[in-house]
């Protein structure tokens, strides 16, 4: 079970954005669009707030692969939550601003399914992930997106299904949770 083979490398952080790197997409966007895309948008970000929350509160300082998994899940979260932020953004729209009760909600749902066990906290992270991915599958057909943001979500909605299949993994092997954490092969 290694969806992390295919990266290749170490990275700690994400590249530096760049002015370039944004595009001011609002222009020439029909109205009803323009709405349909910023609420779409909205709600994905939100949705990934609670996402990172989630595994944030879930995480404990012991040296396990649950752990090492739950930060990676985290990391990915928040890049989705920064890159679905950025494109709405990018649309003129605004983050909704009584964002709190995400944070809450999240934070909650992890900290109860910490308090109930292993097997709560690896079927709330399979829960979480197939819910993002029913989310997924139906904005990118919702709305009509440019080809650039279409992309950008489907690879939102590839990363779900990947963190999908780590925690249904782990629900399959719990001893592997437990475990040392694997160390992943040096570069080469």
């Amino acid at each position: 079970m290694s969806d992390d083979a295919s990266h290749g490398m170490e990275q700690t952080l994400r590249r530096e954005l760049r002015t370039g790197d944004i595009r001011l997409r609002a222009a020439g966007v029909a109205p009803a669009q323009l709405r349909a895309v910023r609420r779409t948008l909205r709600a994905t970000n939100r949705l990934e707030t609670m996402a990172v929350q989630v595994y944030r509160a879930q995480w404990s300082p012991e040296p396990t692969e649950l752990n090492r998994q739950l930060i990676a899940a985290m990391d990915n979260e928040l890049t989705h939550q920064a890159d679905s932020l950025s494109r709405l953004m990018e649309y003129g729209g605004r983050p909704m601003l009584m964002r709190g009760p995400f944070y809450v909600v999240g934070w909650v749902l992890g900290r109860v399914s910490r308090m109930l066990g292993l097997r709560a906290m690896l079927r709330l992270g399979a829960w979480v992930e197939a819910k993002a991915i029913d989310h997924y599958a139906h904005l990118t057909a919702a709305v009509d997106w440019d080809p650039a943001t279409h992309d950008l979500l489907v690879g939102m909605w590839n990363d779900e299904k990947c963190h999908l299949r780590r925690w249904t993994h782990l629900l399959e092997h719990p001893e592997e949770a437990l475990a040392p954490p694997r160390e992943p092969p040096a570069p080469q």
